[in-house]
């Protein structure tokens, strides 16, 4: 076992958080507890899972900053996208479609879920014709987008990248492109 004990309002055995926070970060707190379950279950906190939330928001930094030069780029978005392309595309506006429906019915570990999926998307996609980098792009920016209600310094944080004149919180939520959806 860690320094993180199960958690219960109606056990009374509740940790402090500032340990947790000064561990992983408050995102990463926050992340955990949304995904953990429903806001009407208790939260289980296991080092495991605060550790898992922590690995995502890192794999989230890693592929907004891996991807820099690609999101500094102005490309050219009349190009063919590749099948590959195509295919990410439809998993992010899925996903998207998804995340929205959670937050609305604030089901934020489901939502949560979503994004995992994204990631994972993002993270085996390979850039293979220039087209592609403008799937990458589109998606990156998608996933910056709706990870900011769960871990918002983060997404900020990963916002910087764009170069954009305007902050995350000014950007308006991303609409479904359902031509993309099969």
């Amino acid at each position: 076992e860690g320094p993180i004990e199960s958690m219960s309002k109606s056990k009374r055995n509740v940790i402090d958080p500032q340990s947790i926070i000064e561990m992983y970060g408050a995102d990463s707190a926050r992340w955990f507890m949304l995904s953990d379950s429903p806001p009407e279950k208790d939260i289980n906190w296991s080092d495991s899972g605060i550790k898992g939330a922590w690995k995502i928001c890192q794999k989230i930094w890693t592929i907004v900053h891996s991807n820099k030069d690609i999101l500094h780029k102005n490309l050219d978005e009349n190009q063919e996208l590749s099948d590959e392309g195509k295919k990410l595309m439809g998993l992010t506006y899925e996903c998207l479609e998804g995340i929205t429906n959670s937050i609305e019915k604030f089901q934020m570990n489901v939502a949560i879920a979503k994004v995992y999926e994204l990631v994972n998307a993002i993270s085996k996609f390979k850039i293979e014709e220039e087209a592609d980098q403008i799937c990458l792009k589109e998606t990156i920016k998608i996933m910056v987008k709706v990870i900011e209600p769960m871990v918002p310094h983060l997404a900020e944080e990963c916002w910087e990248s764009f170069n954009s004149e305007k902050r995350l919180d000014e950007i308006p939520w991303p609409s479904v492109k359902k031509d993309f959806l099969k």
